[in-house]
């Protein structure tokens, strides 16, 4: 081989790990797809649902971790194989080759590698989109539109991200404890983000439009005056136009905030359920959920900038991937897919969190609305329509289910109601 991987201590972590993890994941899924089977389905009714919708539901997820299942699959063999054959050194070297700049070579090596995992994940989104979710009712969108919201997305992340990159790039040249002024740089970038999303970047795909004055207006603007909640105003996405899926949140800070409500939501649910699920994003907001979730963030990505700066030069990381000649980019590279079973786990804390909050938004909507009945119903419904999983297996859900199951919040609700 050119470029021969060092089968070194870090390789041997590094692989150790990759590998618990796609078994854990594995194993985890395993279990999940098993509980989409008629007799699991037949035997569990928490969710309240009919016989029917149950096993129209279990259909739909067995087919979508089924090709999960593939992805994933598809994606560990194609890693092991292209770090294993020396191309994380062969496309340095190679890119060494044609552009001198090292801050453009750099983004240019990771932009190489995104590009690459997400046309890999082309066929399997188009699976998804075009072939499961339209023959189960969840896709209204044309191969047209989905191209263009691919294409935009891919123009907007290379435009703001490959300016973050460069940014990062510049510290570690000029500073000593770039670590920590990169760190400082990625969450003010994310928070800018969070404020210029609702009005320049998100009507780049949908459309907004206030919502017309009315019953279910006066209803919210009620709401959110009882509940303090600040905001620019309460306005429908013409989400329809992509997917049958219902969905109401906010977005943005202070007084830029935007409530969004999916026109699907409005179709669906009736004002008094449109009103308890909006209640309940507002306790999100008004719990502290969304400054708690920036804070684990901010905890997460500073440990995860410490431990690159002490290893972004260290001989043994390019070894292990086979790269001659090290640069930061490529170490930032490198230390983003050896680290993901680290990642995993924030992710299962992360998780965790999200799902104590839920259970702490639900409480909130029920004393803003008087009464948890609307949202239960409203739970019912979505869950209904969404295909949500009717029996999701405990060691799945808490790996990966940001939300408790509708049999978990409804016995909550109903719990606290007596």
């Amino acid at each position: 081989m050119p470029y021969p991987v060092e089968t070194n201590t870090l390789f041997l972590i590094t692989l150790v790990m990759l590998i618990v993890h796609a078994k854990v994941t594995y194993f985890a899924t395993l279990l999940q797809l098993r509980n989409t089977g008629f007799d699991s389905i037949e035997s569990h009714g928490g969710s309240g649902e009919s016989l029917w919708h149950r096993r129209r539901a279990a259909l739909y997820q067995r087919r979508i971790l089924s090709l999960s299942l593939c992805r994933s699959a598809l994606f560990f063999v194609a890693f092991l194989l292209f770090w294993w054959l020396g191309g994380f050194g062969w496309l340095d070297a190679w890119l060494r080759g044609v552009v001198v700049s090292p801050t453009i070579r750099g983004l240019c090596y990771c932009l190489c590698l995104v590009a690459a995992s997400s046309l890999l994940a082309v066929p399997f989104d188009l699976v998804r989109v075009f072939i499961i979710d339209r023959r189960f009712g969840l896709s209204n969108q044309s191969f047209g539109l989905w191209l263009v919201d691919q294409l935009k997305g891919s123009l907007i992340g290379l435009i703001l991200f490959g300016a973050l990159g460069a940014a990062l790039l510049w510290l570690w040249q000029v500073s000593d404890v770039a670590w920590l002024w990169a760190w400082l740089v990625t969450m003010s970038f994310g928070l800018l983000i969070s404020f210029l999303a609702p009005a320049l970047l998100l009507p780049l795909f949908y459309k907004f439009r206030s919502l017309p004055a009315g019953s279910l207006s006066k209803r919210i603007r009620s709401l959110a005056d009882r509940c303090q909640f600040r905001n620019a105003g309460v306005f429908v996405i013409d989400a329809s136009r992509r997917s049958s899926r219902a969905n109401a949140f906010f977005t943005g800070f202070g007084r830029l905030r935007r409530i969004a409500l999916f026109d699907t939501l409005i179709n669906q649910l009736s004002e008094a359920e449109t009103a308890a699920v909006l209640a309940h994003e507002i306790g999100h907001a008004r719990l502290g959920h969304v400054k708690k979730g920036l804070a684990l963030s901010a905890l997460i990505s500073g440990v995860g900038f410490f431990l690159f700066d002490q290893l972004n030069d260290h001989p043994a990381l390019f070894a292990a991937f086979g790269v001659k000649d090290g640069s930061v980019a490529v170490a930032a590279a490198l230390f983003y897919l050896a680290s993901r079973p680290l990642s995993f786990l924030a992710q299962v804390l992360a998780v965790k969190l999200s799902r104590r909050n839920e259970y702490e938004a639900d409480a909130f909507a029920r004393e803003a609305c008087g009464e948890g009945d609307s949202l239960i119903s409203a739970l019912q419904k979505l869950h209904t329509s969404n295909l949500a999983h009717p029996a999701p297996h405990p060691l799945y859900a808490g790996l990966f289910f940001s939300h408790p199951s509708l049999a978990e919040r409804k016995a909550a609700l109903v719990s606290s109601r007596s």
